[in-house]
């Protein structure tokens, strides 16, 4: 579909829905633009019905924007269709901004790349996802703006911690939870327009994209509009923050925190669920992975069973059965499922009920014989679903026309159920009966915050706002009462009440911590209700944007197919340097660089200078990932002349040599729970060919090199927490051989090699072995060393080599230290080492030594970097080497509390 501003691109099979997210996309853009002036021109706009990933994205190198349709159950008031629209296209209005001034003449130098590097260069992550989520409150009812939760991290952080360095307040922290970039961001960007101008940032932009050469326009900016330097900015805000009161009604019951803990983790606890022998709840940690654990009634701890990603963090419990949802990937980025997952307390077995679906918090019945879940299929229709708890087959499905259900629960019977309800007019909660499929609605059409109902023998226990804070209530269905049960600080999460207590979590500057209290309600709380939450940040912000209309689509959209085969190639960028985007270097030359806006055709073709070698360099690099198989071809020419003695006369030799790399790799993902495993087979043939100038002096007689390749790469790697270096438990594996099968340089080369991965002496230690082996033939193709060789050596030609490294790894101190604004540390860590090699069992090298490593980021740069001294005693030769190394750590730019971390092969 096709509009003057936007070209949608969708799956087949979805054309209602798809004109639905053009007719909300085009509301938005035809706003009056107020606090950010600026019209974006036509960006692709791409669909994802398949992945139930809740997310939405603009790049600009391609410009186009992700949308990913799957909504939350822990969405608030507002149709997810209507948040990702105005959400993303204030992505597309800032990135648009800067293509203006002395930033719109270095993208006619470089394309669209331009664009991208003068955000990432200029521009805190802060003030990108803060502005769009001031936006998002701003033009319409909703916004998160308007969610109690929303502040709930970073008020806790500045009222018991105080307030953070600069630094450690955008880059993060191991050592202590530092809230992100959306919530720092909208506080910041709003109190910037609360009390200087609601254009502040409208200037802001215009200074960064009409001076990118200045050392930091950002800046600059801010302390010409409101005398503040950024990092004082940002003190004064946060100062206003740190004397808001907390206004708490005094609270007669008795609370007690369950967990006994004198750890300094960032810890939380999420669904305590009482059970026979205490009570069960979901743990994250920075130090750990992810588990369930029980709680007995001295506050003692157990493990339970550590599992892969839980959505929503929650779970449905009885006294011998754990239910959750987990997330199950597949060879494609943007299609995968969840599925439902059966834990038994007694006997410690595992099983799947399903393999795949897109299935959300399922709820196990009193009776234990059926479970209710949401689903959403590929053309994202909700429903309530009852499934046969023994057979996991759907027995009964509840569909709402334009609601969706979010977080459902069992009714004591079994045969009714509590839901929230989210449409274009708001949330409602409701009672469904499972029988007649009648609905009752307690709450209608609100525009306000709540969630997580609970159906107790008591009445519905529903988590909503109490003084702009997230609390608990119960809801009496006999008298249609309502009542508040608890009065936090900061805020809550999932709560279960039995006859004789209430177990809930409650959010400290720590993390949320289990509380138990009397569930008897005193009488100054009855008659208490959720309200709207309302602060005066929103309401200006409201004040300030013009409200966007949604509605259904007013027009129709004629759509056509999209041939992706025909836009495979779309060129955007292009640089006067050579730019490798495989090995992620850079060097002299010139490159152009294509993708497509689907993200599966990505082309670099250029020239490269190779000064140290003193030769040029003719390369095209593509790769497909629309197969299966992932393919990549690369092509380079590289001429050459040079002067060879030939009957003691200098004669000049000239030519071109020509080498064709094509790979074929096939993965293949097993991964369940906690593990993470790949196996991939690969196939690659490489082409070698020299093609002489006709010459009267020589005559070559290898012109043709061809090379076929055959390996297999696996891995099995347990999960990591945010603070390890390593895997806990892993293994890899690689095997390959390589063979030129004729000509005089026929040969063969075989290697293996393998690590493993074992837990340390303490939390975030890891002890790591490698173990290879490679022979090859001495006599044919000269090929290069695949195998690793002990640090502090170069490596040696042989027939035969044996390759060992044990080493130590673990964090020495998490130190959050500023120097000047340039420089922020926030880890070093050391690397004891022993390496060992031999060659055809008659030359050995052997070292051991010592690594200092440094985790920082440098000149306010959000791409982390790492910087590590080594110091080496070779043994061989009783001599000392030492070695500085560097990397940019891409990999940390994704995710807060866990990551996978896949080696290198």
């Amino acid at each position: 579909m096709n509009t003057n501003r936007f070209q949608l691109i969708y799956p087949e099979g979805i054309d209602s829905l798809a004109a639905q997210y053009l007719w909300n996309l085009e509301s938005v853009a035809q706003q009056e633009k107020r606090t950010v002036t600026y019209f974006p021109k036509h960006i692709p706009v791409v669909l994802h019905p398949n992945t139930i990933i809740s997310n939405g994205e603009v790049g600009w190198a391609p410009k186009r924007m992700n949308l990913y349709l799957v909504a939350p159950q822990d969405n608030y008031f507002q149709p997810w269709n209507e948040q990702l629209s105005i959400h993303e296209f204030r992505h597309t209005v800032q990135l648009s901004k800067l293509n203006q001034g002395a930033t719109r003449f270095l993208n006619l130098l470089m394309g669209e790349q331009a664009t991208g590097f003068i955000l990432g260069w200029h521009i805190p992550l802060w003030f990108v996802e803060g502005d769009a989520v001031c936006f998002e409150t701003g033009s319409s009812q909703a916004g998160r703006g308007r969610v109690p939760d929303f502040n709930m991290r970073l008020k806790a952080q500045v009222l018991e911690k105080g307030i953070y360095s600069y630094p450690k307040a955008i880059f993060g922290s191991y050592k202590d939870f530092v809230p992100n970039r959306y919530e720092l961001g909208y506080y910041l960007v709003a109190n910037g327009r609360n009390q200087f101008s609601n254009s502040l940032w409208d200037q802001v932009l215009d200074k960064v994209a009409r001076s990118p050469i200045h050392p930091n326009p950002f800046s600059a900016s801010i302390k010409k509009q409101t005398g503040f330097s950024e990092r004082n900015f940002y003190m004064q805000s946060m100062l206003g923050l740190h004397d808001s009161p907390i206004d708490r009604v005094k609270n007669e019951k008795a609370v007690k925190q369950v967990v006994n803990s004198n750890s300094n983790d960032y810890v939380n606890y999420y669904n305590p669920t009482k059970t026979d022998d205490g009570m069960v709840a979901f743990k994250t940690s920075y130090s750990s992975i992810p588990a369930f654990v029980s709680i007995d009634a001295n506050g003692n701890e157990k493990l339970l069973h550590q599992p892969g990603y839980v959505f929503d963090n929650t779970f449905s419990a009885n006294d011998s059965l754990l239910i959750w949802n987990e997330f199950k990937n597949t060879r494609w980025e943007n299609e995968n499922f969840s599925r439902i997952v059966v834990y038994n307390l007694r006997t410690d077995k595992l099983d799947y009920l399903t393999s795949s679906g897109r299935i959300f918090y399922s709820r196990l019945s009193p009776g234990a014989d059926a479970l209710l879940s949401v689903e959403v299929d590929e053309k994202i229709n909700w429903t309530l679903t009852l499934r046969d708890f023994k057979t996991g087959e759907v027995f009964k499905q509840f569909a709402f026309d334009t609601i969706q259900p979010v977080q459902p629960d069992w009714a004591p019977d079994g045969k009714s159920a509590v839901f929230v309800g989210i449409s274009f007019k708001g949330k409602s909660l409701g009672l469904v009966d499972l029988v007649s499929e009648n609905i009752r609605w307690i709450l209608k059409d609100e525009s306000m915050e709540f969630s997580q109902p609970k159906w107790t023998g008591k009445g519905i226990v529903l988590k909503g706002a109490y003084k702009n804070t997230s609390n608990f209530f119960l809801y009496d269905l006999t008298q249609n009462t309502w009542s508040l049960l608890t009065d936090e600080p900061y805020g809550v999460n999932e709560g279960n009440i039995t006859e004789n207590s209430f177990l809930y979590s409650t959010y400290t500057s720590d993390g949320f911590k289990i509380e138990c209290t009397d569930s008897a309600f005193t009488k100054d709380l009855r008659g208490i209700k959720p309200s709207a939450f309302q602060l005066k940040l929103a309401d200006n912000l409201q004040q300030e944007e013009t409200q966007v209309v949604f509605s259904l689509p007013h027009q129709s959209y004629p759509s056509k197919e999209y041939h992706r085969f025909s836009h495979l190639v779309n060129i955007h960028s292009w640089a006067p340097l050579a730019i490798r985007v495989d090995n992620q270097e850079v060097g002299l030359g010139l490159t152009l660089l294509s993708q497509d806006v689907l993200s599966t055709s990505f082309l670099s073709l250029g020239y490269q200078r190779h000064e140290a070698e003193a030769y040029d360099e003719y390369f095209i690099d593509y790769q497909y990932k629309g197969f299966y198989p992932l393919l990549d071809t690369k092509y380079s020419l590289i001429p050459f002349s040079s002067y060879q003695p030939r009957d003691s006369i200098p004669r000049l030799v000239e030519g071109v040599q020509h080498i064709i790399t094509q790979t074929w790799q096939v993965p293949f993902y097993f991964n369940r729970g906690k593990w993470y495993r790949l196996v991939q087979p690969e196939l690659g043939y490489n082409l070698a060919l020299v093609d002489y100038k006709p010459n009267l002096y020589f005559e070559d007689q290898n012109k043709y090199i061809h090379q076929i390749n055959a390996g297999l790469y696996a891995y099995n790697l347990m999960k990591q927490s945010y603070r390890d270096l390593y895997p806990k438990w892993g293994q890899s594996v690689y095997i390959t051989v390589r063979n030129v099968p004729m000509g005089s340089y026929a040969g063969s080369q075989f290697v293996a090699y393998t690590r493993l991965y074992f837990p340390g002496l303490a939390a975030n230690h890891s002890f790591r072995v490698y173990a290879g082996f490679q022979k090859q033939d001495q006599t044919g193709w000269p090929f290069y060393n695949k195998l690793a060789t002990p640090r502090g050596y170069y490596t040696l030609s042989s027939a035969q080599m044996l390759s060992t490294r044990a080493e130590y790894a673990f964090p020495l101190v998490y130190p959050d230290v500023n120097y000047c604004e340039l420089l922020y540390i926030k880890r070093i860590r050391t690397n004891l080492f022993y390496d060992v090699a031999s060659y055809d069992n008659r030359y050995w090298q052997q070292s051991v030594g010592i690594e200092l490593g440094y985790d920082f980021h440098a000149l306010r740069l959000i791409t982390p970097f790492e910087l590590s001294f080594r110091y080496a005693y070779q043994l061989s030769e009783q001599s000392h080497f030492f070695e500085v190394n560097y990397a940019v750590n891409f990999n940390a730019l994704y995710g807060n509390s866990e990551k996978n971390s896949i080696p290198d092969k």
